[in-house]
């Protein structure tokens, strides 16, 4: 879940600086299509440009990364005011810093801050500051819709576990009650010997099959095993009602199955096989 989680602000300056090293030369590529000539002492002001521009990229997407709780139309509204409000100050923080670090061919500082010049340098960062705020949007829901999907995969596996867990540990009533009764009976006829051995394979199928791990498959002699105990409960209990043969190749002990897969099917069999009385089964 971490690696899905929202990146920080922290680890989006480096993207963000990344955006402007590629829109910087974009930018200076459509001057030079004007006719402009570009010289290496405007470098300082183009560093300073893609630094300004990372920054203030990372604060928005802070402010967005802030707001995901947000119905969709309510973050764009507030991204665009906010990149409207900045926009202008971003120029004029680029403006100031030519002055402070004046070119070679340096403006007075009401050269620098005419209104057009301002409005005009706005636009371009309300352009470019659009595209990004759409970019960490993009990213922000993508992030979103990924997480919700990852909790709905982790509540349904929740789910799927505890209905796992809840067959696993759930006792066959009738099996239960037809058991102890049984028990009871050979006690009454004085048929401790057998009531005894009885009682003992009844606890040692639940303690078997309790102490297996319901998502851990088990070796296909260990599962075996743990059905025998369970049949010959069933055989004392029906006598020569019930006939148990095992046909299982030894090379196939070592074969991993879910835990209790086989019970089900041996209940089943059990079930409607000697569901007519007196009727001789096979299993």
């Amino acid at each position: 879940r971490q690696g899905l989680a929202f990146p920080t602000t922290g680890r989006m300056l480096a993207p963000g600086i990344l955006f402007w090293v590629v829109i910087m030369p974009a930018s200076m590529l459509s001057h030079i299509l004007k006719g402009y000539e570009y010289k290496i002492e405007w470098a300082p002001v183009d560093v300073f440009m893609i630094l300004l521009g990372a920054s203030v990229g990372t604060a928005i997407y802070s402010f967005l990364r802030s707001i995901t709780h947000w119905e969709f139309s309510r973050q764009i509204g507030a991204a665009l005011l906010l990149i409207v409000l900045i926009a202008v100050p971003v120029e004029a923080t680029l403006k100031l810093f030519k002055f402070v670090f004046p070119l070679p061919e340096s403006h007075s500082f009401a050269e620098l801050f005419q209104y057009k010049l301002l409005l005009r340098g706005g636009i371009f960062w309300l352009a470019t500051f659009s595209l990004w705020g759409a970019a960490c949007l993009a990213l922000l829901h993508d992030r979103e819709a990924r997480q919700r999907e990852r909790r709905v995969a982790s509540l349904q596996m929740e789910a799927h576990d505890a209905e796992v867990r809840a067959l696993r540990y759930q006792v066959n009533p009738h099996f239960l009650y037809n058991t102890l009764s049984s028990i009871s009976t050979l006690i009454l006829e004085g048929r401790a010997e057998i009531a005894e051995r009885m009682t003992m394979c009844l606890s040692a199928f639940f303690r078997a099959s309790l102490a297996q791990d319901p998502f851990q498959d088990v070796r296909l002699a260990d599962e075996l095993e743990l059905q025998r105990l369970y049949l010959e409960i069933e055989q004392m209990r029906f006598c020569d009602g019930l006939r148990v043969q095992y046909d299982v190749p030894r090379e196939l002990d070592n074969a991993l199955v879910p835990s209790l897969i086989l019970q089900p099917l041996i209940e089943n069999s059990i079930k409607h096989g000697l569901q007519e009385a007196g009727k001789m089964t096979t299993l």
